[in-house]
C-alpha cells in the first residue's frame, strides 16, 4: 500500500469520534510543544537583542517586520482555496485530482518567488529613512539592507507555505510541526551566534529566518521522493485551475490584506506620532501580554480541518458545544492572565529587559484584554474559514481596519500608547467579534 493510500485510510478513520479526538489531542499537543519552544526562544531573544541593538535599532527591526507584512497577500488568497481542494480530493482518495491541485500549489509558489524577485529590484527607490522618520545614523545605514533581507526572506517563506499546505491537506501536520520546532531552536542559536560575532542588523535578521527556508527545501525534497508527480508544475492547466478557485480566493485575499494592515498599523501610528523608541516599548509589552494567545494560534490549524469534516457531516450540535467551550475557556484563562500582567507585568518587564524597558501596568492589562478578545475572535473565525464564509469575514475585517485607524488617531493624540490599546480592543470587538459570533450562531442554529 502506498504512502498516499495509507494516509487516506487514516483520513477515513478520522471521521469517527474516537479518531477525531485522537487527532485533536495529538495534533494540539505537538502544536503546543512547538509554540512553547517558539515562545521560550522568543522571550529569551528580546533582552538579548535589545541589549545588543539598543532601542532605536530594535524598534527599526520591529517596524520593518510589520511594514513588510504586506507580502503575505502575494498568494492572492489562493493558498486556503487550494488547500481545501486538496483536502477534499485526498479524503475521496482521488489521487489524480490531488496531484492536479498540489502541482498548482507548487506553481503558485514559483509565481510568488518570481513576483518577489521583481519587486525586490524596486525597493531601493523608496527613501526608507524619510518614510520611517529615522534620524539615527546607524539606523539610516542599515534600513535599506534590512528591508531587502526581510522582504526577500519573507517572500521565500510565503512561497514555501504552499509546501506546508500540501502536508496539511494530507493530514501530515506532525511533520511540519517537527520542523517548526527545529527552526525555532536553530534560529535562536544563530541569533546568539550573530550577537557573539557582533554582526550588523541585516545579517542578524537573515540568520533568524534562514532555518525556515532550509526547512521548506527539505520538506519539498521529501515530497519529491514520495510522490514527485504531485509537485511537478503544469503551467498549461494553471489558467483553468485559477478560473475554478479564484472566486473563492478573492474574499480571502481581502481578509489577508486587512490582516496585514491590522498588524502594521499600530507600529506605524506609534512611529509617526511617538517615535521609534516607543515601538520598542509597545513590542515588548505586546509580546509579554499575548503569551497565552500563542496557545490558541498553535492549535487552530489542527481544529480547522476537523471543523470542516464535522460541518460536512451536519454535526451542528458538536460544533456548537465545542465553540462555546473553547471561547469561554480561552477568554477566562487569558483574562486572568491579563489581570496578573496588570499587577506584576511592569516588574517582569524590568527584570526581563534588564531595566532597559519600562511599561505601565495599564498598558499590559489593556493588551491582555485585547488578547482575550482576539482569542475568541480566532475561534469563530476558524469556524467561518472552515465553511468558506470568506465574504462575510472580509466585510468584518475591512470595518475593523477603518475603525482602528479612526480610533487610534483620535485616542493616541490624547492618551498616547494606552489610547492605541483601547482602540485595538474596541475596533476588534465592534467590527469583528460581535457580528461574527452572531453569524456563527446563525450557521449553527437548528
Amino acid at each position: 500500500m502506498s504512502l498516499f493510500n495509507i494516509a487516506t485510510v487514516d483520513i477515513q478513520d478520522s471521521v469517527k469520534p474516537t479518531s477525531r479526538r485522537r487527532i485533536l489531542l495529538g495534533g494540539s499537543t505537538l502544536a503546543l510543544i512547538q509554540n512553547g519552544i517558539r515562545m521560550i526562544t522568543g522571550l529569551a531573544s528580546v533582552p538579548l537583542t535589545i541589549g545588543y541593538l539598543g532601542k532605536e535599532r530594535y524598534g527599526l527591526w520591529m517596524v520593518t517586520l510589520t511594514t513588510l507584512n504586506f507580502v503575505n497577500f502575494f498568494d492572492a488568497g489562493l493558498t486556503p482555496a487550494l488547500k481545501n481542494r486538496m483536502a477534499e480530493a485526498f479524503g475521496k482518495q482521488d489521487l489524480e485530482y490531488f496531484r492536479y491541485y498540489s502541482s498548482g500549489s507548487i506553481l503558485l509558489g514559483l509565481c510568488i518567488l518570481g513576483l518577489g524577485l521583481v519587486l525586490l529590484l524596486f525597493l531601493p527607490i523608496l527613501n526608507w529613512s524619510q518614510y520611517l522618520k529615522i534620524t539615527d545614523p546607524v539606523c539610516q545605514r542599515e534600513v535599506l539592507p534590512l528591508v531587502l533581507v526581510v522582504f526577500g526572506t519573507t517572500i521565500t517563506m510565503l512561497a514555501f507555505t504552499q509546501i506546508e499546505a500540501i502536508y496539511a491537506a494530507r493530514m501530515q501536520v506532525a511533520l511540519t510541526k517537527f520542523y517548526d520546532i527545529l527552526c525555532s531552536v536553530f534560529g535562536f542559536l544563530l541569533l546568539l551566534t550573530g550577537i557573539f560575532l557582533k554582526v550588523g542588523l541585516p545579517l542578524l535578521a537573515f540568520l533568524v529566518f534562514v532555518p525556515r527556508i532550509l526547512a521548506g527545501i527539505i520538506l519539498l525534497g521529501k515530497l519529491y521522493l514520495h510522490d514527485k508527480r504531485s509537485i511537478i508544475p503544469h503551467p498549461i492547466v494553471f489558467p483553468k485551475l485559477l478560473k475554478e478557485i479564484f472566486p473563492l480566493s478573492t474574499a480571502f485575499l481581502g481578509i489577508r490584506f486587512c490582516e496585514v494592515a491590522i498588524i502594521a498599523l499600530p507600529n506605524l501610528f506609534i512611529v509617526r506620532l511617538l517615535g521609534l523608541h516607543e515601538v520598542a516599548i509597545f513590542s515588548v509589552a505586546y509580546r509579554l501580554a499575548s503569551i497565552p494567545i500563542l496557545v490558541t494560534t498553535a492549535i487552530l490549524p489542527v481544529f480547522w480541518p476537523v471543523f470542516t469534516v464535522a460541518w460536512s457531516r451536519g454535526e451542528k450540535v458538536w460544533l456548537r458545544k465545542r465553540l462555546v467551550l473553547l471561547c469561554a475557556a480561552t477568554f477566562l484563562s487569558i483574562g486572568f492572565y491579563a489581570c496578573l500582567m496588570g499587577i506584576f507585568g511592569p516588574w517582569v518587564v524590568e527584570i526581563w529587559t534588564r531595566r532597559r524597558i519600562s511599561v505601565a501596568g495599564s498598558i499590559l492589562l489593556g493588551l491582555g484584554v485585547f488578547s482575550a478578545i482576539q482569542a475568541c475572535f480566532y475561534w469563530v473565525s476558524t469556524f467561518l474559514h472552515s465553511i468558506s464564509d470568506f465574504r462575510f469575514e472580509f466585510i468584518c475585517h475591512l470595518v475593523w481596519v477603518i475603525l482602528l485607524m479612526i480610533f487610534a488617531w483620535f485616542l493616541m493624540l490624547r492618551l498616547s500608547l494606552i489610547g492605541l490599546v483601547i482602540a485595538m480592543s474596541a475596533s476588534l470587538t465592534i467590527a469583528c467579534l460581535i457580528p461574527m459570533m452572531k453569524r456563527t450562531r446563525w450557521w449553527l442554529s437548528d
